[in-house]
């Protein structure tokens, strides 16, 4: 039996693709000057179509300020989102829409580093080792 390969949405982009906002730039400042329409844009450029009622109507600060909480307290933030998605609008939000946000949010707003300080570690044991 043959499988048919899944339809990929017109705003879904793959892993390898460059995430930019919906006006065609990146970047915290850019970010920060974003209106409902842009991040409604992003949301869907980037296959977020979960959070799109979560969002409705708020701004790139607002967009950023989002974001922030959710790299801060991660897992208190997705069960606040997926309660008020669930209660709100009668939604599911899998813990992987939740992860590609903060994964597509941390390229723009932090340079795609990870949050949990690995690369500080790795650097700082390449300076001691050289050191030496």
């Amino acid at each position: 039996m043959e499988r048919k390969a899944a339809k990929k949405s017109e705003y879904q982009t793959d892993d390898n693709d460059e995430v930019i906002g919906a006006n065609g730039k990146g970047g915290k400042e850019n970010l920060l000057n974003w209106n409902e329409k842009d991040v409604r844009d992003f949301l869907l450029k980037h296959g977020l179509i979960a959070m799109v009622p979560l969002c409705d109507g708020i701004t790139g600060e607002e967009l950023y300020n989002l974001y922030v909480m959710c790299k801060t307290n991660a897992a208190l933030m997705y069960r606040s989102l997926k309660f008020e998605l669930l209660h709100g609008h009668h939604r599911i939000l899998p813990i992987s829409t939740f992860l590609r946000f903060v994964s597509r949010m941390r390229v723009i707003c932090d340079d795609g580093l990870p949050s949990n300080g690995k690369n500080e570690k790795k650097t700082r044991k390449i300076h001691s080792s050289n050191d030496e």
